[in-house]
């Protein structure tokens, strides 16, 4: 029996192979492979292949994925009046020719898409995996909301005071004498974010309203992370780099500054359901509830003290987020330290820089949150009996913060030690010392990470 190669397969069946590959950069490399049967190929059917492989790498919210491209092509060459010319999502596909380039910006959207989507399936679907469990109609609705959210904020990043027409700087003078006077850039923005959203069904809409939100959170979880009021991550990739990645000490990379994108998709969503006499208060609390079709644990305990929590457990998958909900900086406060060692500014300070704003050479954070659930564990159990605490169960906030509050102190003395730093004498009064609150001479003399022995508290 003949023996059949690659470069003697049919055309056609050269063809069907290359609609299946999975992204650009596999393309590229077949088409480097062989010069002359694949990429004769291609050259017959470009359009074909190209397009295939872009719904392989987006799947069915391409036509919004390319929407994004179209909508900064357009606001690129001729500014606010040139959105006017871009196709409406049903005809997106025929009106937007794939070049490399982007092709290379979908594969970095589906990239992004993919790891808010395990996020928010992390977050809202089911806290028991790190991969995504939505189901395809789910994912459909997250993905497809996801890049018309985008599309919003490149109009908000995009649209500068050039853009403004005669018409924004007459309402502007009629505001005047309002109590909270809208500017002529924002109004520009919302009028076109307005028209970008009200082709949408409220169904829609409710759904780009649910990842507004979530894209908050993770916001706010990453403000939080860095110790900073507002970083402007005015488009969803930006909200994801920083939040997988960390953002960098120097913040000027990230365009520090006040995020307005969902302040002005708000007024154009709440124009929106005015319009259609919609509650908007009906929607204050509906994250995650216009995607999802079914939230699995929503009934489940905590296996310590067993308060339902349901999403809000916490344990092996996502006890980082936890951190990021309760803020990563009250590890320094009263919260979590015994006595007055929050006024302690020798250890709040290196709670702050050894953990929390802990960085390498390249400015990435070193502090390893699992090592620190490790540990605290570990004391757990030595102190209390083997088995009391585990890394493998699910607490709810309070046993988690629990957890935190008991042992916390005690880990930063056996991890100062391990880190060989010096570790001196025990003062008399421990955590409850008053001097060290305002002698900071005192403060690095003696250790405090202790229980008093003497005065208040001597002795517990």
């Amino acid at each position: 029996m003949p023996t059949t190669t690659f470069a003697s397969l049919p055309p056609d069946i050269v063809d069907r192979i290359l609609t299946l590959l999975p992204n650009f950069r596999a393309l590229s490399a077949a088409l480097r492979a062989s010069k002359s049967l694949i990429y004769n190929v291609f050259l017959n059917h470009p359009l074909s292949i190209t397009h295939a492989i872009a719904y392989n790498l987006i799947g069915p919210a391409l036509p919004q994925a390319l929407r994004i491209i179209q909508i900064k092509h357009w606001l690129d060459e001729d500014g606010y009046h040139g959105f006017s010319n871009a196709a409406p999502e049903d005809e997106i596909i025929q009106a937007c020719p794939l070049t490399r380039l982007i092709g290379e910006k979908l594969e970095e959207y589906a990239d992004v898409a993919s790891g808010l989507e395990d996020l928010f399936s992390l977050r809202f679907k089911n806290r028991l995996s790190k991969t995504s469990l939505l189901t395809p109609q789910e994912a459909l609705r997250f993905h497809r909301a996801l890049y018309r959210t985008w599309a919003c904020t490149v109009i908000n990043a995009e649209v500068t005071d050039e853009d403004v027409t005669d018409d924004e700087e007459e309402d502007e003078d009629q505001d005047d004498d309002d109590d909270d006077p809208v500017d002529p850039l924002t109004r520009c923005r919302v009028k076109i974010i307005y028209a970008l959203l009200n082709d949408l069904s409220t169904t829609e809409i409710r759904e780009v309203y649910d990842l507004v939100l979530f894209l908050n959170l993770v916001a706010r979880w990453v403000m939080c992370e860095q110790q900073v009021q507002h970083v402007a991550v005015t488009e969803p990739n930006i909200i994801w780099y920083a939040f997988s990645q960390g953002i960098p000490s120097d913040l000027t990379s990230f365009n520090a500054g006040i995020w307005d994108g969902p302040r002005n998709i708000d007024s154009a969503l709440s124009q929106i359901w005015t319009e259609r006499k919609v509650r908007s208060d009906r929607y204050l609390d509906t994250r995650s509830k216009a995607i999802l079709e079914e939230v699995e644990g929503e009934n489940a305990a905590c296996e310590r003290c067993g308060f339902v929590g349901g999403l809000e457990l916490w344990g092996p998958t996502n006890l980082i987020l936890w951190l990021r909900n309760t803020n990563v900086q009250e590890l320094s406060s009263g919260i979590f330290l015994p006595g007055l060692l929050s006024n302690n500014r020798d250890i709040t300070d290196w709670i702050k820089n050894s953990l929390i704003f802990g960085r390498d050479d390249n400015g990435n954070s070193t502090f390893d949150f699992e090592e620190l659930m490790n540990g605290l564990v570990d004391i757990g159990n030595e102190r209390e009996g083997a088995g009391r605490w585990s890394r493998d169960r699910w607490y709810c906030n309070d046993c988690v913060g629990e957890l935190f509050r008991r042992f916390f102190w005690r880990w930063i003395l056996l991890h100062k030690t391990k880190r060989g730093e010096t570790i001196h004498d025990d003062c008399w009064y421990g955590y409850n010392c008053r001097t060290m609150t305002h002698r900071l001479e005192h403060a690095r003399k003696l250790n405090h990470l202790c229980i008093p022995t003497r005065g208040e508290g001597a002795g517990v």
